[in-house]
């Protein structure tokens, strides 16, 4: 099953366990979606990371649904996305 946006979700190599919050498709076919998962000493999803599609399997599908906003600038990513 292809991961989604709102998808729980565990990095095969770790096995650090979040929710993906982001997706980008790069112009040679490249998919890495934002994984965030919570810190236990802060309160929230704090820590996140870029991850290959290819590296992360889905363990529970749209735990999290996401917003649409029409015509409304939304702040970006905190963090920029890995560069090769």
């Amino acid at each position: 099953m292809k991961p989604m946006l709102g998808d729980k979700v565990r990095e095969i190599v770790s096995g650090r366990e979040g929710t993906i919050t982001g997706q980008c498709v790069y112009l040679w076919g490249c998919e890495q979606f934002l994984l965030a998962w919570p810190d236990p000493a802060k309160e929230g999803y704090i820590e996140s990371e870029w991850y290959d599609i290819a590296r992360l399997e889905v363990i529970e599908p749209q735990v999290m649904a996401p917003i649409a906003h029409e015509g409304v600038f939304v702040a970006g990513p905190d963090k920029p996305a890995p560069i090769r």
